[in-house]
């Protein structure tokens, strides 16, 4: 398969394994360690909504649910995830009286009519289908409540290069890399030859890197975002991208 540069490659479905999980709930932990959390989202929610009934999708292990919890004290925030030991960490480290953290099922999660405000941080690439989350999250969502979202952005892959040590320190675009790899094995082949290369990968950072290129083969462009808000009913988006336009920074309402 040739890989060509500046071409936007069909997504491809998050491969989804313990080794990524391992390391989520690794970067997750050391996150909680330091108290260091930056949430851009914030930014944009702080600046135009005040919220009472917040629901985050995909919470993880709850790291934006507690900024939220702090940025909006009277609120009350819900989060879901279908990852039985992100929300168990999440449990563990945040036991706040307006937090809830339960297993669920996104797609399937419905309380129409309830939140004015969904949000969702870096986990739109998990599912594959966003045309029917969004159809769920417009009928949780108040009339006039907002979906704010981020996520990477797929039109990025070109520009993912970075210094990376395999059995050598070389510079490499990691999209490509590791899309070309999983069009070369199966899910399970491709798993087994990562694991030898985690194993040749000298630093945490770098792991993480694999990891994020793994996300964002998986992640849509803002036309697919945009084409799902408008199919589940959603007014014009706003779109925020960051400078390098690694990362959309999306808010729609309903």
């Amino acid at each position: 398969m040739e890989i060509v540069a500046n071409v936007v490659l069909p997504r491809m479905p998050e491969l989804k394994h313990p080794i990524f999980d391992d390391l989520y709930l690794n970067i997750s932990k050391k996150v909680i360690k330091t108290g260091v959390n930056d949430d851009p989202l914030l930014t944009i929610i702080v600046d135009h909504i005040q919220p009472q009934n917040v629901l985050e999708v995909a919470c993880g292990c709850g790291l934006t649910a507690v900024n939220l919890a702090r940025a909006f004290p009277g609120a009350q925030i819900c989060g879901i995830d279908l990852n039985e030991q992100y929300i168990a960490l999440a449990k563990k480290e945040f036991d706040l009286e307006k937090i809830t953290f339960s297993k669920q099922d996104a797609y399937l999660f419905k309380k129409p009519n309830t939140f004015d405000l969904v949000v969702s941080t870096r986990s739109l690439h998990h599912f594959d289908d966003i045309s029917k989350l969004f159809g769920t999250i417009y009928e949780n969502l108040q009339t006039n409540g907002f979906f704010v979202f981020a996520d990477f952005n797929r039109k990025f892959m070109d520009q993912f290069s970075v210094d990376i040590e395999l059995s050598r320190k070389v510079k490499m675009n990691l999209c490509y890399w590791v899309y070309h790899a999983r069009t070369l094995f199966s899910d399970g082949d491709f798993v087994k030859y990562m694991q030898r290369k985690f194993g040749q990968v000298k630093t945490f950072s770098d792991q993480v890197q694999i990891l994020v290129a793994n996300s964002i083969i998986a992640s849509y462009t803002p036309l697919e975002v945009v084409m799902a808000l408008k199919e589940a009913g959603f007014k014009k988006p706003d779109f925020r991208m960051t400078l390098n336009k690694r990362s959309m920074f999306v808010a729609a309402q309903k």
